[in-house]
């Protein structure tokens, strides 16, 4: 991302200590230059709501495993 757009975000109070000490890159240096885009499959999904499921005993774990596991909801580079 261009720098004057890394330059809108603010960099987060809990992090402001470790920049100062040089611990850790400010925020434009943390960003990055290309970032990725998802596109979705099919549409964005809903907020909220219930998701219902069953789960007989401990054996299903991996019944829980398999529709969540999966899903990355941070995406490390």
């Amino acid at each position: 991302m261009p720098k004057s757009d890394a330059a809108d975000f603010g960099e987060a109070p809990m992090l402001e200590t470790q920049v100062k000490d040089g611990t850790l890159p400010p925020v434009d240096q943390r960003l990055p230059t290309t970032p990725m885009i998802v596109t979705p499959n099919d549409k964005v999904g809903v907020y909220g709501g219930t998701w219902k499921m069953a789960q007989r005993d401990q054996r299903d774990h991996a019944l829980l495993i398999r529709n969540i596991g999966y899903e990355p909801l941070l995406r490390w580079t």
